[in-house]
């Protein structure tokens, strides 16, 4: 590929992430991304041989220079890093296994004074799946009875009756789905462990890196926890796309036992109201106004937002500097207790050592500059749970890296380096071709 650039390029750098099923890659010709080069398709369609062949997850750096580089650097991560994504083969650092950002460790809180919603009738929704899943094999009360000993609370009296009828089956509503009515669900049997573990907060995060910006402020109405998971969450029936409609067995105060919230696979905290009940929902088809936990509403991009602005506000947990031509002062800012995350991946901070004032950080996303700044002066923020470098090739992402593991006591990167010999490759000129023919 080296051969197809311009003149003009000294080096070709490709970064490539395989994974077991999948792989990411990027091209560079000195740095920067080429436009229109049929050398990224090459490139691409190499990456592609050689993934075929793979088992494993790892990183690979390949390099070549009109100087007279050719090497390959094989990257593999421990298991406290995270593979990133594309080309970019480190992603978070984490400090301690398991750790999760805050929105993931809230737990749920017990409402004592919740009940079941007025009107809630299990006779009603029992006779309902009778007739729309005939012959449907009941769960039983042995099942019903580990259920509830393991969640540690009792299952709504309209739940019991449901499952005691049809412990699975598909209970259509609506054959029209396009109607303004509810269509139905599948009801997801007790026993299912994908269902009931996909939701849970560890599972809905999908890497640090996201999870550490996600905010939940309360429900406005008070009926929905603003949580990224719980086993009390309780999932009942599937739309047939992956999402969920569950019982709720902790609602917020204003909330009902048992209450209909539902939880999107392609969101990764919260949940929304449905209905007040499973016997309004499917006996009377009557949902409620959509509420539920407000995203974002504790987290600030200085780019759209005065940053005086920001520090006027006591809730703040997040603050994303997001693109800007010029270093970002903190200095406003300085102090909050509750920032608990900053992503300054894509602009530079004016002085980084002001990381240190916010008492509350637990994740921390810079520029490899930015970072530098901090490894040399050994200012890395001693409560740090997780981290981030961005804005650096590869090998020096892993140097950086490895720094910051080793302050933490944490497995180190390891980084193979093959340094191929740049012997010019001889061609038979024509008429020696057509002697050997």
């Amino acid at each position: 590929m080296l051969q197809d650039a311009s003149p003009r390029i000294n080096l070709v750098e490709g970064a490539i992430t395989f994974a077991e099923h999948s792989f990411g890659w990027s091209f560079t010709y000195d740095g920067a991304n080429p436009t229109n080069s049929p050398a990224t398709d090459y490139f691409r369609e190499a990456a592609f041989r050689i993934h075929q062949g793979l088992d494993k997850q790892f990183g690979a750096v390949l390099r070549a220079s009109r100087a007279g580089l050719r090497e390959v650097h094989l990257v593999e991560l421990p298991q406290n890093v995270s593979y990133g994504l594309g080309g970019d083969i480190v992603g978070d650092l984490v400090r301690d296994d398991g750790a999760l950002p805050a929105p993931y460790r809230r737990q749920a809180e017990r409402c004592p004074r919740a009940a079941p919603a007025p009107g809630t009738d299990p006779s009603a929704l029992a006779a309902l799946a009778a007739r729309k899943i005939p012959g449907a094999q009941p769960a039983t009360q042995e099942e019903i009875l580990a259920v509830e000993s393991r969640l540690g609370i009792a299952l709504p009296e309209e739940i019991r009756a449901l499952y005691l009828t049809a412990g699975s089956g598909e209970l259509v509503l609506n054959e029209d789905p396009d109607a303004g009515d509810f269509y139905g669900m599948d009801i997801i049997p007790l026993g299912d462990g994908p269902y009931r573990q996909a939701y849970l907060p560890e599972n809905r995060l999908s890497a640090w890196k996201y999870g550490a910006t996600e905010t939940l402020a309360p429900d406005p109405n008070g009926r929905i926890q603003p949580l990224a998971g719980t086993a009390l969450w309780f999932p009942v029936g599937t739309d047939g796309a992956g999402n969920v409609y569950c019982a709720d067995l902790a609602p917020a105060e204003n909330g009902h036992y048992g209450q209909v919230i539902f939880l999107d696979h392609e969101l990764n905290t919260g949940a929304e109201l449905v209905s007040d009940s499973f016997t309004d929902l499917l006996v009377h088809q009557r949902l409620c106004p959509p509420t539920g936990p407000v995203r974002d509403a504790v987290k600030v991009y200085l780019n759209r937002v005065a940053i005086e602005d920001a520090a006027a506000r006591d809730d703040l947990e997040v603050v994303c500097l997001g693109i800007s031509d010029t270093a970002v002062d903190l200095g406003p800012l300085l102090d909050h207790s509750s920032v608990r995350t900053i992503d300054a991946s894509y602009s530079r901070l004016a002085e980084p050592m002001q990381v240190n004032s916010f008492p509350a950080l637990e994740y921390l996303s810079m520029t490899s500059r930015d970072w530098r700044a901090l490894l040399d002066t050994d200012s890395v923020p001693g409560g740090l749970m997780a981290a981030n470098i961005d804005g650096a090739d590869a090998i020096e992402t892993v140097a950086i890296a490895n720094e910051i593991l080793t302050r933490w006591g944490r497995p180190l990167i390891t980084v193979t380096a093959l340094h191929l010999e740049n012997k010019p490759r001889r061609r038979a000129v024509w008429w020696r071709r057509s002697k050997l023919n």
